[in-house]
């Protein structure tokens, strides 16, 4: 059981279980967190590391374009000058056709010829042994006889064996098809010459007819003269020895493959000449094959043509240009996050965690544009034509949801003009990027599940569609061709694989920066925390009171954008140092004599002042987000304890000594940004509450404003970036709350039909609950 509870206590974070084992901040670690040198290294590691992505493979340069087959060109290119390049295009179609030209080789098989001949010789005397009724001569011995004889034309084989002499006419066909294959060959005379299977130097065969006709000649030659005046004996004997001949030659694949390829190979590259000023890609035209061979020969070529040192130069400008245009940029950040984050600028970490998610935005954007996705020769390199585009939306969603919206915003449009830049100062690009970044961020606001992140993921799809399909109309490409349609097919897929990577490296960055997200957030606001169960124990006015701080807190917050959920969690633990002294504290007395009664003013605002102090070493102890420990620190700012302020005062005059303010002040800081200024607010509006007699809707309107303008009067909001229109909607929120809490009620009758004093409560109008 004790396991079991050790287990609990860790996994809520408190170190060994024990409260009064506190966590300060020593000197390393307010060094790192606070420090200049540690501000000025996470700058210095942005600034090499954004140059060095985005010039890895190539220094980008304006004369440069990505570029698929089947894309429409997004510009001309022109050749600033001549140049030669060797054209594949046209070569390979020159070897094609001369291997076309090549014709078919034929290996012919003296073997098969003469099993041929035996069992056409075979087949005849057995149709004369049939027709004399006597017993079939026997054949010799072999399955070769009886396969060759089996595919002989019957009808033929019996009319020779019925004709005269059928021996003689058997042993004859025999002998001239045994000279077919012979040195003295009268079928390959003139007409052709075959390739003898298994011989030393094969001969090419000029075409198959003429080979065909060779056989048929020299058949009909023997056939007229054996068979002068019976034409269809003839005709009979002509086909079988015809049949033969086709039976002993066959297709050789190899060896024609082989011809082909030595008559491909003899062709010489075709060297073209393309002249300076020629146009090599014509805007608006989808580029082909040819053309982006050329492109390449030329971009190679103008390569080629600088000498050594000038290309170093031209290279080293480039990185150059880069650099500086870099610098710019975190110029520009740095005065955007003094002026309008400056809670994040004095955070290192938080700099660290904004440097990491753009660096490894660029990195990824760097990774996929190295991909050799152009080599896909086919309708589908499209498909990953704003693939690199993908990190933007990525970004914005860790940006929103680990740090500011506003943030994320000013980030995401530098990181989309990176991108573009990266990709040769690509206009579409930067425009998909910067659309689907923005998307990203406005669809991540509400995010407060896991599973949420679908739903961004299809927004920044469905904007990379939309963004997409409009930058092809506008360069005249047909949006309903296989081009546009596996672009748009693209960013489909870039833009829930956005959320998909963001989904996945969250958590990450959650645990490493101890960072507030939604989705932990709404684990905090959970009231069975263990810290929040013990305030309810030991300090249940503190409790109740912490519970209507986080009502009125969030309402404002939805009313001027702010976090609501971080505002409510905030406020349930603005108050947790109370509870190391609960009974100092008014809403805690409850019936009992106050124990500040009994001490000196001064003691009893030390006391007070201490559980600012107190809350932030019990939030370190159980490790909850430094969001909550800003809430902590700056729920009351450098207000002043007013009450024992005067009560000093009052003293001081009666015994001739000066008070100084400044003692009886909280050690702050101020409110530094909009949710903890509201937390300030609601608590300051919430506790003086208590004291307002007979509460209407018109004196809560002006016991709301009068706390909300003393603040403001005190300077304690000079530090965060409220605006006095945010202000007016912060205070009908609070009038609305407080109207809804100070609800009338009817005074119930006695049993004894008396009124009663404690079961009832205040007259007013309305029905009894």
């Amino acid at each position: 059981m004790k396991l079991l509870t050790w287990y609990r206590l860790r996994r809520q974070g408190v170190a060994g279980g024990r409260l009064r084992k506190k966590f300060r901040a020593g000197p390393l670690r307010t060094a790192f967190e606070k420090g200049p040198l540690v501000k000025t290294l996470i700058a210095a590691a942005s600034f090499a590391g954004c140059v060095w992505i985005v010039s890895m493979g190539q220094a980008p340069s304006r004369e440069t374009i990505d570029l698929f087959v089947g894309q429409p060109a997004p510009k001309d290119v022109f050749a600033d000058s001549g140049f030669v390049y060797e054209n594949r295009e046209q070569t390979e179609r020159l070897r094609r056709e001369a291997a076309q030209k090549v014709l078919p080789f034929y290996s012919f098989s003296a073997v098969q010829l003469r099993e041929c001949a035996q069992g056409l010789a075979e087949s005849i005397r057995a149709a004369d042994a049939a027709r004399k009724n006597r017993t079939p001569v026997a054949k010799p011995p072999g399955a070769a006889v009886t396969e060759a004889e089996a595919g002989f034309d019957a009808h033929a084989v019996e009319l020779l064996g019925t004709a005269a002499e059928p021996e003689r006419i058997a042993t004859q066909m025999e002998e001239l098809l045994a000279t077919f294959g012979g040195p003295e060959a009268t079928i390959v005379a003139d007409a052709a010459r075959i390739a003898a299977a298994g011989g030393e130097a094969p001969e090419r065969e000029r075409h198959r007819e003429a080979l065909r006709e060779a056989a048929r000649a020299a058949a009909e030659r023997w056939a007229a003269v054996v068979f002068p005046r019976d034409r269809r004996s003839r005709d009979a004997a002509v086909g079988l020895l015809y049949a033969c001949c086709e039976r002993s030659i066959t297709y050789d694949e190899t060896l024609t493959q082989r011809e082909r390829d030595r008559a491909a190979e003899r062709i010489a590259p075709v060297i073209s000449r393309v002249q300076a000023g020629s146009k090599i890609i014509e805007r608006g035209y989808e580029v082909t094959a040819g053309q982006m061979e050329l492109y390449a020969a030329y971009l190679q070529s103008r390569a080629e043509a600088e000498p050594g040192p000038t290309k170093m130069r031209q290279q080293l400008y480039d990185i150059l240009g880069l650099a500086l245009l870099v610098v710019m940029l975190l110029i520009l950040s740095r005065r955007y996050l003094m002026n309008y984050q400056p809670v994040l600028y004095d955070s290192n970490s938080s700099l660290l965690l904004l440097s990491l998610i753009m660096l490894g935005a660029l990195l990824i954007s760097r990774g996929i544009s190295l991909i050799p996705f152009g080599a896909i020769q086919s309708s589908w390199n499209n498909l990953f034509h704003y693939f690199a585009a993908v990190s933007v939306p990525m970004a914005g969603i860790l940006l929103t949801l680990l740090l500011s919206h506003t943030l994320a915003l000013f980030f995401v449009a530098l990181l989309a003009l990176l991108v573009g830049i990266m990709k040769g100062f690509s206009l579409p690009y930067t425009l998909v990027s910067t659309v689907g970044g923005i998307l990203a961020i406005y669809a991540s606001l509400g995010v407060r599940r896991r599973s949420d992140l679908v739903r961004a993921g299809a927004t920044v799809a469905l904007g990379n569609i939309i963004t997409i399909g409009a930058l092809d109309a506008i360069s005249d490409l047909n949006i309903v061709s296989a081009t546009s349609g596996f672009r748009a097919a693209g960013g489909l897929v870039s833009g829930m694989l956005s959320a998909f990577l963001a989904g996945s490296v969250l958590p990450i960055l959650e645990y490493a920066f101890n960072l507030a997200t939604n989705f932990r957030l709404l684990e905090l606001a959970d009231l069975n925390h263990p810290l929040l169960k013990e305030m309810f124990i030991k300090a249940p006015g503190t409790y109740h009171h912490s519970l209507i701080v986080g009502t009125l807190a969030e309402a404002a917050a939805e009313a001027v954008g702010a976090n609501p959920l971080q505002v409510r969690v905030g406020a349930y633990f603005h108050d947790i140092g109370k509870i190391l002294k609960p009974e100092y504290y008014v809403e805690n007395a409850l019936f009992e004599e106050s124990k500040h009664d009994e001490l000196n003013p001064s003691m009893s605002n030390l006391i007070i002042l201490s559980h600012v102090k107190d809350g932030v070493d019990i939030a370190l102890t159980w490790k909850l987000n430094p969001m909550i420990v800003r809430a902590i620190q700056e729920h009351h700012g450098t207000g002043l304890v007013y009450f024992f302020y005067h009560r000093a005062e009052q003293k001081s005059r009666a015994e001739g000594e000066e008070v100084a303010q400044e003692d009886f002040r909280y050690p702050g800081p101020k409110p530094r940004s909009k949710e903890t200024a509201l937390i300030l607010l609601a608590d300051a509006v919430e506790a003086a509450s208590r004291c307002l007699s007979r509460p209407t809707p018109g004196r809560i309107g002006n016991f709301v404003r009068e706390i909300v303008y003393t603040r403001i009067s005190d300077g304690q909001l000079d530090e965060c970036d409220l605006t006095f229109n945010e202000v007016r909607l912060i205070i009908q929120r609070f009038e609305h709350v407080l109207t809804s809490t100070f609800h009338a009620r009817v005074k119930y009758p006695t049993p004894g039909g008396g009124d009663d004093e404690d079961q009832g409560g205040e007259q007013g109008q309305g029905d009894p609950d």
